[in-house]
């Protein structure tokens, strides 16, 4: 099990994280913090929880890409910052998200689901004033 306060993957420069299997519970994990950085978090096994807010693509360029396992969020924001770019990629797994999900705030953003579940249980699905959005769910 890894538990931190927050997670930073790309904080300033070029990160990847992987996760196959396992636990990982974290305050805040953000993806791509700073202009010019690339972040990518990939989720093919076990559990990670956000209870907080979540970004990819604060201000750089983020990814998630989920095969597997189980993502719960309280809040998930994807293009957050002008210049900011994030992408959601579902293909298998369960995305639960508590609160809010927000795609391109004032950046890019794209969701896109193959298969696998997502519920939202939280406010609603914005999109907001960001550059380009696209959803991509046969559930929605």
């Amino acid at each position: 099990m890894l538990t931190t306060d927050s997670t930073y993957v790309g904080n300033a420069g070029i990160g990847s994280f992987t996760q196959t299997g396992g636990t990982h519970n974290t305050g805040v994990l953000t993806l791509a913090a700073d202009p010019g950085s690339e972040g990518t978090y990939m989720l093919n096994g076990g559990i990670v929880t956000a209870s907080g807010f979540e970004y990819i693509g604060l201000a750089g360029a983020g990814a998630f890409n989920q095969t597997g396992g189980t993502h719960t969020a309280t809040y998930l924001h994807i293009g957050e910052s002008a210049g900011g770019s994030g992408a959601y990629l579902l293909s298998a797994g369960r995305l639960n998200i508590d609160g809010d999900l927000r795609v391109a705030l004032a950046g890019f953003g794209s969701f896109s689901q193959s298969d696998g579940t997502t519920i939202i249980t939280g406010n609603n699905l914005y999109n907001t004033i960001g550059l380009g959005v696209a959803l991509s769910s046969p559930w929605f």
